[in-house]
């Protein structure tokens, strides 16, 4: 028995990203020109695939100079006596 959804956002801090960009953001490997610092362009690609391995979805919405916003819904669904994310 499906009981909804368990939602997740994040504000990010940043000078936000391009339409182009965020159609990349999940990419392997993929990583803004804008960042600094280190990283393999790895963790929102590893954490698109555990959502959607999970029937939930996952994505971002930024507006360039201004914010950037990451959001994930993970399905919820009821085990007896309790109730668990899946």
């Amino acid at each position: 028995m499906e009981l909804g959804a368990c939602s997740i956002q994040r504000d990010q801090s940043c000078p936000g990203l391009t339409e182009i960009e965020q159609s990349k953001v999940f990419d392997k490997f993929y990583r803004s020109e804008k960042l600094e610092g280190d990283g393999a362009g790895l963790g929102l690609s590893i954490a698109r695939q555990i959502v959607q391995a999970h029937e939930g979805r996952i994505g971002v919405y930024s507006k360039v100079d201004e914010t950037t916003e990451f959001y994930c819904d993970l399905p919820v669904t009821a085990v007896p006596n309790r109730i668990v994310a899946v």
